[in-house]
């Protein structure tokens, strides 16, 4: 939304912390003349590496209609988009529950639980966005706690070394077959209400040992709200959320919803990135002289100067004025795919100072 409120000339509330250089060449060829008339602004980052292994769900359930398509196209569509964003940054695997192959023999049909099919790997965008291409058709159960045994073997055995690990589940539901591979409706609790057995029991406890091997896992729920509130789904998302935090059952973080698929893009990001995500405002040192034309680059690719839409305005309202990036562009700056700005400015006219304001 961000981006959406920029055009809108709205503050976006995103603190500037950006330092222009001057006299610099932008990329692609365009040279500025002497003097201070263009902002070379780079976006540097240190990234951790991270593992992120999918989890996705196919049960038979996901074939339900939500907004105008299916639970499976909703969440597929977030997975897709989470990928390609952040492939370059993440190494992503996949794994789907229930599998289709390699089941143990004493789970019953439509709780087999299955390894990874697609292991983890930098810049694994097309064989994981294959892969949930490849999910339907939705059947089965919701073998939760089987996939997640397979994962915690898959971690064990993966010496690649990167310590920051996570499954992320995806999932439309709460779990219904247990550890040992049986239909389970609903727990049972003692009577401080603390879980006893049961399916999503049996995934909690395969989520504590997962984050005693180092793995954390983010759980991303869709549809609870459309599903009868009796049946412990949302308490079940929200115990394996907090159970699969490092933070702990007590401390961790909630589920995410299909409803909060920002606030994904946000976690997601704080896997592998070390600050807040870039400001879409570039503040300029000077004011321009009206009559001189201000272009604005992203890694070397001129973007149009728009009034709503995808973008950048000049915000005269600030002193010194500033450069706002906005639309998809600002998007995309957040999500860290920019590693560059350029505001190439009046060049070759007499830009005057505006008072109180040092040269940069």
């Amino acid at each position: 939304m961000a981006g959406v409120w920029a055009c809108a000339k709205v503050d976006d509330s995103v603190d500037l912390d950006l330092a222009g250089d001057t006299g610099s060449t932008v990329d692609g060829g365009i040279a500025t003349d002497a003097g201070i008339c263009s902002m070379h602004v780079p976006v540097s980052r240190l990234f951790v590496p991270a593992d992120i292994l999918i989890l996705f769900d196919r049960s038979a359930s996901m074939d339900m209609v939500h907004g105008t398509s299916t639970r499976y196209h909703a969440l597929a569509d977030v997975l897709v988009e989470l990928v390609r964003s952040y492939a370059a940054f993440v190494h992503f695997g996949y794994q789907e529950m229930p599998g289709r192959q390699g089941c143990d023999a004493f789970a019953i049909p439509g709780c087999c639980a299955s390894p990874p099919s697609v292991r983890l790997a930098a810049d694994n965008a097309g064989l994981v966005t294959a892969a949930i291409a490849a999910a339907p058709p939705a059947d089965g159960n919701t073998p939760t706690a089987g996939a997640l045994d397979k994962a915690y073997d898959y971690y064990r055995d993966l010496h690649d070394g990167i310590a920051n690990r996570y499954v992320l589940l995806a999932t439309d539901g709460a779990p219904n077959c247990t550890l040992a591979g049986k239909l389970s409706s609903r727990d049972t609790f003692e009577a401080s209400g603390k879980r006893q057995s049961g399916a999503c029991y049996d995934a909690v406890d395969r989520i504590i040992s997962l984050r005693n091997l180092g793995v954390q896992v983010i759980v991303l729920g869709l549809g609870v709200s459309e599903v009868d509130t009796s049946s412990d789904v949302a308490d079940c998302l929200e115990d394996m959320a907090r159970a699969g935090s490092a933070l702990g059952p007590n401390e961790g973080p909630s589920y995410h919803s299909a409803d909060t698929v920002p606030q994904l893009h946000r976690t997601i990001e704080q896997i592998f990135a070390d600050a807040p995500p870039p400001s879409c405002i570039v503040q300029l040192p000077y004011r321009p002289d009206a009559s001189q034309p201000i272009t604005v680059f992203l890694d070397g690719q001129s973007i149009p100067r728009v009034e709503m839409g995808d973008g950048w305005w000049l915000d005269n309202s600030t002193i010194p004025p500033a450069v706002r990036v906005c639309g998809a562009y600002c998007d995309r700056m957040q999500r860290f795919q920019v590693g560059r700005i350029d505001v190439v400015f009046g060049c070759g006219a007499s830009i005057e100072p505006i008072p109180g304001v040092p040269l940069l």
